[in-house]
């Protein structure tokens, strides 16, 4: 099984997709993550990706499908995958459909997690507060919400063609998203 889980920054996609993952017996293939590490390593790439994500920035295609594509090498294509800040263009989405695809697999499902902008305003600063992240200042967030809506939000219409897009609403307790989202896919809308 391949879900996408959609969503800007700050919607929850990480919280869920913990549970997710565990619910489901899957992978999370979480490029924020996968990111965030590749900048921890001391390397031209981790600095590269440093300077590109504290200036709100996002890293280009080539690199995260790179990145994705080694993962999924490891794991195999036969595993339940939970990708999470995966695809975020119209152009990721194409070579993932390739990559699955070749092997005559396809997305089962994508659900975009819906909250109104000032949620996730008040959720980056708690965040930011929590966790020091260093891409996490109400600035930065504001441009990746801009390039999210720019970017990512056109593969909901993307996948919405196929009849695989569910929206969940992602204001209110962790239990109450989660059961939302579980509901969702067992009814598959």
């Amino acid at each position: 099984m391949f879900i996408i889980f959609l969503g800007p920054p700050a919607v929850g996609k990480g919280t869920q997709a913990s549970r997710l993952v565990a619910h489901l017996s899957a992978h999370h293939l979480s490029t924020g993550d996968m990111l965030r590490q590749v900048r921890r390593e001391p390397s031209e790439l981790g600095e590269r990706l440093a300077e590109l994500m504290d200036a709100g920035k996002l890293v280009s295609d080539e690199v995260v499908l790179d990145v994705v594509k080694s993962r999924m090498d490891v794991i195999g294509l036969d595993a339940n995958y939970l990708f999470d800040g995966f695809p975020r263009t119209i152009a990721q989405a194409e070579a993932l459909d390739a990559i699955l695809s070749a092997s005559d697999l396809a997305v089962n499902h994508v659900i975009e997690l819906v909250v109104p902008d000032q949620v996730l305003v008040d959720r980056v600063k708690k965040r930011a507060a929590l966790e020091s992240r260093a891409d996490d200042t109400p600035e930065t967030v504001a441009k990746r919400v801009d390039i999210y809506r720019e970017q990512t939000e056109p593969l909901v219409a993307f996948y919405g063609s196929r009849g695989i897009v569910s929206k969940v609403d992602g204001v209110g307790t962790v239990d109450e998203v989660f059961d939302r989202l579980i509901s969702v896919l067992e009814t598959g809308s």
